[in-house]
């Protein structure tokens, strides 16, 4: 059987041994000792230098088998002293802005050994600490960058930093030391608006200098990069608002506020750079409620219906309040007040028509009080509506009473779309009906009778003459948006015993093309009850070969009217 030989190594006084044995049968003169069991060398004594012997080394078979083999000592130099970092407690300190680039220096580190030979030769290791953020060259010291900074995230990275010598033999010395980096902030991020729209409002008397509220923004920076100025840049908000540039503070500027909605682009901006964000200010300048709703009169006068029975849906007039405030504040609503809401007779809210709400006779009605009350948009409250009474009595003057009363009920006419500002539509008139006098029927003077459109004049398309009774138009027709209107005028009479009367009149907006053959059937052709037209034979003889054209027109007016 073969044995192996083995590397054996000794350590005495500082010296290194080292041999190959397998068993050791003899050896030569030298100073050392070698264990003939073990084959472990030992010094006898201190040597000064390198040096040698020959060892032979045999087994215990029959016959025994041996082999010589020569053994090297070799002396080295002893590790006595460890590196040491060199420099005070600032030179392991540095600040790197946070914009810095991987790979950046930060900083060198120098360490000394008082050691000869590799005993003395130093390498660097990062060995703790915020190890992620930077690398080690591990020949020179010098400490890198291996990650972005962010002042916002981490503004202050420690690690820990170690020397080494190459001392063999496992007896290299080292020394640590913490490097600490603090991260300097850079205006790298834009301020940002807290919320994207901001929506304020004001009432439109509100006085210049007036607080709507504060705009709010934040920004990551820190110090003077966070500072922040706004401005309005676009929009019309600027005509009522002005916006602080250092506080936001929104105010009402010295220009007088007109009700309306008003939008503009606010920036914020970091002063002397191109960091800006912007966001949407939306102010609402919300309308007063400047003027109460007045009744054109504080009494009405109305006659009833010349019947025995009053049925539910007759209108028995038309009460009429203004109210000079835009916008909802200007709508004004009627109502019923007090005892006048029994259920017999009701108002349209819109209108103020007043109208048979059930079926009554007309013996029971036969001279009535009522109290109509107007209020606009505004909150119902002190001082903030208008009332008007309205006397209703029996009518054909047969139970004495005096009344004014419209020569039409219903008035019917078409208007040409084309027509202009100013064409006259048709004149009305009331007569005033006294059953003391002998004719019974009396015409009023011309000054004496005061008209007015008290209903249904959408977008105050038509006007009459208060005094004439003359119906012109206002304003330029579209046919396509409103082809048919349907008014309610009234008739009064300022006296000690105040009349007034009510009347509708049907109006149809026509084809310009059409407009003057209905014209002509219309100006030849008697009127009957309800306020249409009968054609007579000899004149639809005399129009030859429109009659058929003009026929279907007159049949789709009387549809509509």
């Amino acid at each position: 059987m073969t044995t192996l030989p083995c590397l054996t190594i000794v350590s005495f006084c500082n010296l290194l041994l080292t041999c190959c044995w397998s068993k050791f049968v003899e050896i030569c003169r030298y100073d050392v000792f070698v264990d003939d069991d073990t084959g472990i060398v030992t010094l006898t004594k201190p040597i000064s230098g390198n040096t040698s012997f020959l060892a032979k080394a045999s087994d215990r078979g029959t016959p025994p088998q041996e082999t010589t083999v020569p053994v090297y000592i070799y002396v080295l130099p002893a590790n006595r002293h460890a590196p040491r970092f060199v420099g005070d407690r600032a030179a392991f300190m540095a600040t790197v802005p946070e914009d810095r680039d991987v790979g950046y220096v930060v900083g060198r580190v120098l360490a000394a050994d008082a050691d000869s030979g590799v005993n003395g030769v130093v390498r660097y290791h990062i060995t703790g600490g915020d190890t992620d953020w930077f690398s080690m060259d591990s020949v020179d010291g010098t400490l890198a960058l291996a990650s972005p900074l962010d002042y916002e995230t981490r503004r202050r990275l420690d690690v820990e930093l170690t020397v080494r010598d190459l001392g063999v033999g496992s007896q290299s010395l080292e020394d640590r030391r913490m490097f600490t980096v603090m991260v300097a902030d850079v205006n790298d991020n834009e301020p940002q608006f807290t919320q994207p729209i901001y929506s304020l409002s004001v009432n439109e008397d509100a006085p210049a200098g007036t607080s709507l509220g504060q705009l709010t923004a934040s920004d990551l920076d820190r110090g003077s990069n966070a500072e922040v100025r706004f401005k309005l840049i676009s929009g019309n908000a600027s005509d009522v608002v002005e916006v602080g540039e250092l506080d936001a503070a929104v105010m009402t500027g010295q220009r007088p506020l007109i009700p309306g909605l008003y939008e503009a682009v606010v920036q914020v901006a970091n002063p002397g750079t191109n960091l800006s964000s912007t966001a949407t200010l939306v102010v609402k300048v919300q309308p007063v409620n400047w003027h109460l709703p007045t009744f054109r009169r504080r009494e009405y006068v109305f006659t009833l219906p010349n019947v025995t029975v009053l049925a539910a849906g007759d209108v028995v007039g038309a009460v009429d309040a203004m109210d000079a405030d835009p916008g909802d504040f200007g709508v004004v609503q009627y109502f019923l007040a007090g005892d006048s809401n029994l259920g017999v007779f009701a108002v349209h809210r819109r209108t103020g028509i007043l109208s048979v709400a059930v079926a009554t006779p007309t013996s029971s009605v036969a001279v009535t009080s009522l109290t109509v009350l107007a209020k606009n948009g505004g909150p119902l409250r002190r001082g903030n509506f208008d009332v008007c009474s309205v006397t209703l009595h029996s009518g054909g003057g047969g139970d004495g009473q005096v009344t004014l009363t419209f020569e039409r009920q219903v008035y019917t006419a078409t208007v040409r779309g084309d027509s202009k500002v100013g064409y006259p539509v048709l004149r009305v008139s009331a007569f005033v009906v006294n059953p003391r006098t002998t004719t019974t029927t009396v015409k009023t003077s011309p000054d004496a009778v005061v008209f007015a459109i008290v209903a249904g004049n959408v977008g105050a398309t038509f006007s009459v003459d208060s005094q004439t009774g003359l119906i012109r138009v206002a304003t330029k027709l579209y046919r396509d948006s409103v082809s048919k209107y349907n008014l309610t005028l009234s008739a009064s009479v300022h006296s000690a015993h105040p009349l007034t009367g009510t009347s509708f009149c049907k109006l149809l907006v026509v084809d310009c093309e059409i407009a003057s053959c209905v014209d002509t059937l219309l100006e030849y052709t008697p009127v009957v009850k309800g306020g249409g037209h009968l054609f007579s034979y000899i004149m639809l003889q005399s129009l030859g070969e429109r009659i058929t054209t003009i026929i279907i027109i007159i049949i789709i007016i009387k549809r509509n009217l």
